[in-house]
């Protein structure tokens, strides 16, 4: 009898630890502190990284802040959990939000973090992050907001106590110049062409390869070849 009413507490015990468990890993998982709470320290006179975000078209405003992308969810240096937690971006003093983690996408070069805000079907975050430096766009109902690098020269002028100077923009999509129209591509046809046999076409295409080719301009303007690399990546 006595053993009996003991692997009934014990299966009783049990089931309550599921119970807990359970209710556990149904709630939000808490957000980490802001890596976007530390404001730049700018050296006196130096106004290279305050004159390079009004320069992005369709700034509405701009912000310095130093982040340490060491920080930052890292898979390379610690197994994924089984729910990352979500991320706290403080973007401006009045906007604050809370991503939800969806994945990590491949890069070889750095990491890749996708997610999404809670309650916004439309939302989407993703933050690049890689060599010291963090490339993020985020479409919020708040309106479309990215974070880059400041340029290297301003980097060097405005050194941080940890991490490095980047830059958050909110840009006005209306301010932004209309796409052009597309253009029909028709392709010509040829009389008696054969139809190539499936059998001797190796690549499926079911993946694409991209070549990216940038100049030594576009990549003084990222900030970096490693910043130029993430916002390849984002």
């Amino acid at each position: 009898m006595r053993k009996k009413s003991f692997s009934a507490g014990v299966g009783m015990a049990a089931a309550v630890m599921v119970a807990a468990i359970a209710a556990f890993w149904s709630g939000p998982v808490s957000a980490t502190r802001s890596p976007l709470s530390t404001d730049a320290i700018l050296q006196d006179g130096v106004q290279a990284a305050p004159l390079q975000v009004s320069a992005a078209e369709g700034a509405v405003r701009s912000r310095a802040v130093a982040i340490d992308v060491a920080t930052l969810p890292d898979p390379r240096v610690r197994p994924q959990l089984a729910r990352e937690p979500n991320l706290t971006l403080e973007l401006f003093p009045d906007v604050f939000v809370e991503a939800v983690f969806d994945r990590f996408d491949p890069n070889s070069t750095g990491v890749t973090w996708v997610g999404h805000l809670p309650g916004a079907p439309l939302s989407a975050v993703t933050l690049v992050y890689g060599g010291g430096l963090l490339a993020a766009t985020l479409s919020t109902p708040n309106g479309q907001f990215q974070i880059r690098p400041a340029s290297e020269a301003a980097r060097l002028a405005n050194p941080q106590p940890s991490g490095q100077m980047h830059l958050i923009t909110q840009i006005d999509t209306a301010r932004l110049p209309r796409e052009a129209e597309p253009l029909d591509v028709v392709l010509p046809t040829i009389d008696g062409a054969s139809v190539p046999d499936s059998s001797t076409m190796a690549d499926t295409g079911a993946v694409v390869d991209v070549m990216v080719i940038y100049t030594a301009t576009a990549q003084l303007h990222a900030g970096s070849e490693s910043a130029m690399i993430n916002l390849i990546n984002l």
